[in-house]
């Protein structure tokens, strides 16, 4: 039998208002939790909305719409070209190998300018100086260069959700995906080109990035770099710069309430039986809402599809 809800935004609000006030009627017991777990998913069903919309300005699909025909021109309806929401995007995990690779680390030595290539302001730059500045770039850059080599070993994780971290430790192909994710956003800021992530594995490395980025600048080599570039009053702008080279941070949903992405204990679920949190995001956006949102590409095994097909060799001279 096959039940049908044709439920709107505004009835998992009225929801979970409603059983707000019951659970203060409740006292501890199962029937109190499962009148949680409700009340848990209907808040964040609307707070997932909520935030669609601040980022994008669309809501969540209604009803009538989810059965509607996929854009014509494969990207999604972004009206751009992307191929994230294509069929058979270009896949990095099975193109020319970086780190470890016969170039590697050729193709990041060397001196690069940075004054030159990001020093120039746009007319979208305010006064404080361009968005990505010559010191953000070297900094990015170097903890890029830095870190991709260490993920070739399951003994050196990095930062990951529970999803990813046993794909992690089991693949060795994997892991050595993830690792040229890093390489691919250095080889692009040292051709003068932003870091514009383009598949989901360069988006979380981004993140992680610029997480270590800060605390970088206690290296006596970055340090002696950085003197030898010119000020901007945007150096330190993190942030700022995460949410332009980022199209969205629908990643970060993987990571549920208390995971800090650093625990490897080998008695985590196996990849094939990952338990996520009832009610959590990263259940809500790897279901099927989650797809009904454009939301793709998120689980470890579509980690590194290239959103753009245009863009899947930009990294590298000459294409």
């Amino acid at each position: 039998k096959s039940l049908n809800f044709d439920m709107r935004l505004i009835d998992f609000d009225n929801i979970q208002a409603a059983l707000s006030m019951k659970l203060d009627t409740l006292g501890p017991g199962p029937a109190r939790d499962r009148v949680f777990v409700i009340q848990a998913f209907c808040q964040r069903v609307v707070e997932y909305n909520n935030s669609l919309k601040q980022r994008t300005g669309t809501n969540l699909p209604a009803p009538a719409d989810v059965s509607a025909p996929a854009a014509s021109n494969n990207d999604g309806g972004r009206g751009d070209g992307s191929t994230r929401t294509g069929n058979n995007p270009p896949n990095y995990e099975t193109s020319e190998r970086i780190v470890g690779g016969p170039l590697w680390s050729h193709c990041v030595s060397g001196s690069h300018d940075w004054a030159r290539m990001f020093g120039r302001q746009d007319d979208d730059d305010d006064d404080r100086g361009p968005w990505l500045t010559p010191r953000m770039a070297a900094r990015i850059h170097y903890v890029a260069v830095r870190d991709a080599e260490l993920y070739d070993y399951r003994e050196c994780p990095p930062r990951l959700p529970k999803l990813a971290r046993p794909f992690f430790k089991k693949s060795k192909s994997w892991r050595l995906a993830f690792g040229d994710c890093y390489a691919r956003i250095a080889m692009r800021l040292q051709r003068g080109l932003p870091p514009s992530p383009n598949c989901t594995g360069e988006e979380l490395a981004f993140h992680n990035i610029m997480h270590l980025a800060p605390d970088a600048e206690e290296d006596l080599d970055l340090v002696e770099l950085l003197e030898k570039l010119p000020t901007f009053q945007n150096d330190d702008e993190y942030r700022d710069v995460e949410s332009r080279a980022v199209e969205d941070e629908d990643v970060l949903y993987l990571y549920e309430d208390g995971d800090t992405g650093y625990s490897f204990s080998d008695d985590e679920e196996d990849v094939d039986n990952p338990v996520l949190g009832p009610g959590s995001m990263a259940e809500f956006a790897l279901g099927p809402q989650g797809g009904r949102m454009g939301i793709t590409n998120l689980h470890p095994r579509d980690w590194f599809l290239a959103f753009r097909e245009s863009n899947f060799r930009n990294h590298i001279e000459g294409s």
